[in-house]
């Protein structure tokens, strides 16, 4: 049975207000906003007069928690979707409405939607020659990394409704760096005009185009609007701060059309800029809305949690002008080398979970970027401690996922593709992920008596034969588990018949793997195998459709790309997309381990946050992207205004005050930080949030709290034309700036705070 929530007196008056008003709400993260909205649409529903339609938009499905239950009496739930689905969804019902005022090359037929990687698979056949050729030299990213940036120009200029023929203009007038990138920009608007032509002549729709084409064709088209106004919506829309400006021009469009609004946004929110949303956009739609309204009680935090959030916010308070002390809010332990960090952060985890009796569930371990090293480390530190952690990484590449890769390797040994190798280790590696039983050893013996390859005059691709195991020596199977053996040879036997069928394609490979092979006894079968055969198995289904729907229009473009294309990208780490299971597939007793953007998107509060490595400039310094400077490419950049180091100082400042208090907001109870003076690389590192936890500590950790003091001088001033960051490069030693706040400098177990 659903717990019964108890709602406050702001809360009630929310959901209880005139079912014809529109409302604006607004208060920070914890405040209960999503759950009385939750509540306003329950309202709605009972209201005979108020029914039928319901409209809830939020960012991502990984919002709709507070929604996805909703049912009215009748059994009827309101349209729950994000607003790029919207979008999607009204392109497919009035697509003949407007195919004739678009530039498609064949207007009397339904386009093809694209996801993020069938659209970078695209970009990268078509700009392969022009790279062969020269452009984007004077980029340090990857071929794959650039690839993914000109389509997410694209996508940010869009979502502010920028026509691209105007990016290059925009990026060259704001840029400071040195001269010679600026016509990189020139090379990227080159491209991406070229993606664009393509897509037009063969009816292909990605995010970018959506957007415009929604934007510019369908929503001011007056048999749209009729039917927008038929449909009577109440609309919600849920952080509205983390959408783009295209969608908040929708709001302002259909606030007319609609019987009422609740508009939500989160202060200090905005997590997705990189994305292409906009807070301040968002906020021009308060003017809508004759009713404001401001939550302000957490019914997440403790007082100490949100003293620390108001020292933040306003270094300047005295410690008399706080209701309480932020003391018990946090701890703050540092040390020398990067390894020493995370055998304390790990000896603090096993303290809560095993002393204190804190769920693991309700603690959860973050940095900026969590790499393998640090991952790896920490998942080992904490095994031994007997805690299970889940790790959180949306978007990653599909080769460097385990499961991801090893289906991906499977698929090559039973099609090989021409531009791809698999080693022997791959085989090894892909047979210890899907065998239950198998160590490395006996792998690297098995495959390597089982395993040979061809010898062609072309070098790729490399292809196997596979011999039976009964053709290893003696010596070598009285090595090998009897049941071992018989999964290994199933497996072999299964390759050979699908090697057979030449007409199988990748995705369907991978599906009869998992029917004919994975099901069985003595194959593994876990969530996250089964959550990689989706992804591996959803991402070639898509990219299959696209070929399919290509194959009929080959004739009059010439453009058809292939598998290879494919597995070129995937290669080369093509970004790929979000998956909803990964936010909530977290088993019960387990630590998360998350990046810091991701789990702020979650919306999921704990007891306790681990933040690791606070010495690094990535919690202070965001990336921002030659190509998909986000700031640049918004409707409030200033004309003619410079992209110089102090203004990237001021909006990693705003981004740091508004990650952590964002963190905070999602915290019950205490922060542990920790940081190293060396990185896992062994490179000296030093932030402002450094700087930060050490004034924090100086001013509330001692036994007399002091006052507050002026934050600590750079040596030398920072002038326009250095190419360096504040609190980077220029601060003093870590030995004397822990020492002066009074932090841990010893790491050992038993040392205190």
């Amino acid at each position: 049975m659903a717990e019964q929530i108890v709602f406050s007196g702001q809360q009630k008056e929310l959901i209880e207000a005139d079912p014809f008003s529109r409302i604006w709400l607004t208060g920070k993260a914890g405040c209960g906003k999503s759950t009385a909205a939750a509540g306003r649409v329950r309202f709605l529903m009972e209201q005979s007069d108020a029914w039928p339609q319901i409209l809830i938009f939020t960012p991502g499905r990984n919002y709709n928690r507070p929604y996805q239950d909703l049912v009215s009496r009748d059994g009827i739930r309101p349209q729950l979707m994000t607003y790029n689905s919207f979008v999607q969804n009204s392109l497919k019902l009035f697509w003949p409405l407007i195919a004739g005022e678009t530039e498609f090359g064949r207007r009397k037929s339904y386009p093809m939607f694209l996801t993020i990687e069938a659209a970078q698979i695209i970009m990268a056949k078509l700009i392969r020659s022009k790279r062969e050729a020269g452009y984007f030299n004077g980029l340090t990213a990857s071929p794959s990394r650039v690839f993914n940036q000109v389509m997410v120009a694209m996508h940010k200029c869009a979502a502010a409704e920028i026509p691209f023929e105007h990016y290059a203009d925009l990026m060259q007038e704001s840029w400071a760096g040195d001269g010679a990138l600026l016509s990189v920009f020139d090379q990227a608007q080159e491209c991406g005009m070229m993606y664009r032509k393509v897509c037009f002549e063969n009816n292909l729709l990605d995010y970018s185009m959506q957007l415009e084409i929604f934007t510019k064709h369908l929503l001011p088209h007056p048999i749209f609007r009729n039917w927008l106004e038929d449909q009577k919506y109440h609309l919600v829309f849920d952080n509205l701060e983390e959408e783009v400006p295209a969608a908040h021009h929708f709001v302002r469009e259909a606030a007319p059309l609609c019987r009422s609004m609740l508009l939500i946004t989160d202060q200090n929110g905005g997590y997705r800029s990189f994305m292409g949303c906009d807070p301040l956009s968002a906020e021009t739609l308060s003017e809508l809305c004759p009713i404001r309204m401001n939550f302000e009680q957490s019914f997440v935090s403790s007082a100490a949690i949100l003293a620390m959030e108001q020292v933040i916010a306003d270094p300047s308070l005295t410690n008399r002008d706080l209701p309480v002390s932020p003391r018990s809010a946090f701890s703050f332990a540092a040390g020398h080398h990067y390894p020493e960090m995370i055998k304390k952060a790990v000896n603090d985890v096993a303290n809560l979970v095993w002393t204190q009796g804190v769920a693991p569930k309700n603690i959860v371990i973050l940095a900026p970027l969590v790499s393998d090293v640090l991952y790896t480390e920490m998942e080992r530190g904490l095994r031994e401690q007997g805690i299970k952690v889940y790790l959180h990484r949306p978007s990653r590449p599909l080769l460097n996922e385990r499961v991801t890769r090893s289906l991906l390797i499977l698929c090559q040994l039973v099609k090989p593709i021409p531009g791809t190798q698999v080693r022997l280790l791959d085989i090894v590696q892909m047979a210890q992920c899907f065998i239950e039983g198998l160590d490395p050893i006996r792998g690297q013996l098995i495959v390597g008596g089982m395993f040979r390859e061809r010898k062609h005059d072309e070098p790729n691709p490399i292809e196997y034969d596979i011999r039976p195991f009964t053709s290893l020596s003696d010596e070598k199977r009285s090595r090998i588990p009897q049941e071992i053996a018989e999964r290994f040879e199933t497996l072999r036997n299964w390759i050979e018949h699908q090697r057979k069928n030449k007409a199988l394609s990748p995705d369907r490979i991978i599906s009869d793997f998992f029917t004919d092979i994975l099901i069985h006894e003595g194959f593994i079968t876990d969530p996250e195998t089964n959550l990689g055969i989706r992804k591996v198995v959803d991402s070639m289904a898509k990219y299959k459709a696209v070929l399919d729907y290509l194959q009929n229009n080959e004739e009059k473009t010439g453009f058809r790309p292939d598998w290879s294309d494919y597995f070129e990208l995937v290669g080369l780490g093509m970004i790929n997309a979000k998956y909803y299971e990964e936010l909530y597939s977290q088993p019960e007793n387990t630590v998360l381990i998350s990046l810091t953007s991701a789990y702020l998107s979650m919306d999921r509060p704990v007891d306790y946050q681990i933040w690791l490595n606070i010495g690094a400039p990535r919690w202070w310094e965001r990336f921002y992207g030659e190509l998909t400077n986000d700031a640049v490419l918004s409707r409030f950049w200033p004309p003619e205004k410079k992209w110089d180091v102090l203004t990237a100082a001021v909006y990693n400042d705003s981004h740091m005050t508004r990650q952590i208090q964002g963190l905070l907001r999602r915290c019950r109870i205490q922060v542990k930080a920790y940081a190293s003076e060396l990185s896992e690389a062994g490179m000296e590192q030093r932030s402002k949030l450094l700087f930060l936890f050490s004034t924090l500590t100086r001013r509330f950790k001692f036994d007399k709290p002091t006052e507050p003091y002026p934050e600590v001088e750079f040596i030398h001033e920072l002038r326009e034309d250095e190419a360096v960051y504040p609190g980077v490069t220029d601060a003093p030693p870590i030995e004397k700036l822990l020492r002066d706040s009074g932090a841990v400098l010893s790491l050992d177990p038993e040392g205190g705070d």
